[in-house]
């Protein structure tokens, strides 16, 4: 089961490596799960230095959102949802291109 939600905001620094679990597309992946309760808001944010970045948030029942950078100006990638049902969420960490790795931080920010 996930850690439940803090308020504020969660850091999880982490690297893509090889090694690492991959997606089916061939990217190295991290998972990380967090829980929340129905309509709880959150902003989930990656930043790399040494690679493109891609996030994807995954609901309890396995909808799926993504995002590669944030703006034409802001290459982190960045989600703001609220969710849609109560559970554990799953935020992964990856990259947009096969082969990538190097340190990474994701965070989660509840809001109100």
């Amino acid at each position: 089961p996930g850690t439940p939600a803090p308020q504020g905001v969660q850091t999880f620094p982490g690297a893509l490596a090889a090694g690492d679990r991959t997606l089916q597309s061939g990217e190295f992946a991290d998972v990380y799960t967090l829980q929340f309760a129905q309509g709880q808001r959150f902003r989930v944010r990656i930043h790399a230095d040494k690679f493109d970045a891609y996030l994807i948030v995954k609901s309890p029942s396995g909808e799926s959102h993504d995002n590669d950078d944030e703006s034409e100006s802001v290459r982190d990638p960045m989600l703001e949802l609220t969710a849609t049902e109560a559970g554990v969420w799953q935020f992964v960490a990856t990259s947009y291109t096969t082969g990538e790795t190097g340190d990474y931080e994701l965070s989660v920010e509840t809001l109100p």
